[in-house]
Formats: C-alpha cells, structure tokens, sequence
C-alpha cells in the first residue's frame, strides 16, 4: 500500500505556525509511504514470547498462509478442537517455527504436508510467536 502525502509551512487554515517563518509558504515536499501488505495492524511480541487464540473457525483449504515478521525470532502455530485440546500431528511440538519476515509462509507440521486430515467442524488456531509480528492468516 502506498501513501502520498505533501509537508507544508502553514497550518491547516493557511495561517503560520506562531512565530514561524515560511520560506516555501505555497509548496512543500512530496513524500511516499510504503505499508507491507496486510500491515494496518499486527499481534507483535517481545523476547518473552506471547500467544494468540482465534475464536472457533472453519478451515477452507488445505494449507494454512501467515503474513508475519519473525525474523529475529519464531513463530508457530498448533490447531485445536472445541475442547482446547491439539489436534495431532498439528500440535506445538510438531510445527515447525517460522524465522522469517514476509507476506506469504506456509505453515507445516511435522508428520503432515497439509490440512487435508483436519475434521469439517469449528477450529481454533493458537499462535505461539516470541519476537515476532503477525499481520495476517488465511487457508488455501
């Protein structure tokens, strides 16, 4: 996403700041902001780890995407039932941690390719990350 913005000398109503002075009154510059994809909002982390649960989700797809940033640490996810319970092989201790920073990583487990093995019926997704930031998730 990107954002055009100009800088001026003048206030909002065309008067000058109190005491200012406005050598480029009727100009400015031109800038350009750059977001990441999906980069509104993220679940960001400190060294001392976090995680995050979504509410119960019908998976559609057989692979799970994140957009996240975790290069300078990791990022896992483990699927649940209605129960809280880890559904095996999707379970922390079989997802491999994520350690890298862009707007398409496959998540995979140990032990399955895909989601292809996931029960048709309410799921929730617990993400584990420790210095990290995820945007965005989605199925394919």
């Amino acid at each position: 996403l990107r954002f055009y913005y100009s800088g001026r000398s003048h206030t909002h109503n065309g008067g000058l700041p109190q005491g200012g002075v406005a050598p480029y009154r009727h100009g400015g510059c031109i800038g350009l902001a750059t977001l990441r994809m999906d980069g509104f909002v993220s679940a960001d982390t400190d060294s001392s780890g976090a995680w995050l649960l979504t509410r119960p989700l019908e998976l559609a797809g057989t692979e799970l995407y994140v957009n996240a940033a975790a290069s300078a640490g990791s990022l896992r996810v483990e699927i649940l039932d209605e129960q809280m319970r880890p559904l095996a092989p999707f379970d922390l201790t079989r997802a491999e941690p994520i350690h890298r920073n862009a707007v398409r990583i496959r998540c995979c487990w140990q032990g399955s390719d895909n989601l292809a093995a996931l029960p048709r019926r309410p799921l929730r997704l617990k993400f584990h990350l420790v210095q990290a930031s995820l945007y965005a998730f989605w199925c394919e």
